[in-house]
């Protein structure tokens, strides 16, 4: 952990006013990134985002209940908050 906190400290991220807004945004940019590139068959179907559940009903597209972006957000909480 000190790693991570001294590498975000090198680049502004951890002080000074909206760092922990820096840095859900860095943390939430980089889990979608990460995700798009790897493309995990949790959130994509033939190269296309999963559609979420709640709102998709159509089964035939195979819709999930952890989409990309509730990912993108606990990546950003995690990177923002608990660091």
């Amino acid at each position: 952990m000190e790693f991570v906190e001294s590498s975000l400290d090198k680049i502004g991220l951890m002080t000074g006013p909206y760092a922990d807004v820096k840095r859900f945004t860095i943390g939430a940019l980089g889990t979608g990134f990460l995700i798009t590139y790897l493309k995990p068959d949790m959130f994509f179907n033939g190269g296309e985002v999963k559609p979420w559940s709640w709102v998709e009903s159509d089964e035939s597209k195979k819709p999930t209940s952890f989409t990309l972006w509730h990912a993108m957000a606990v990546g950003g909480i995690l990177l923002g908050v608990f660091v």
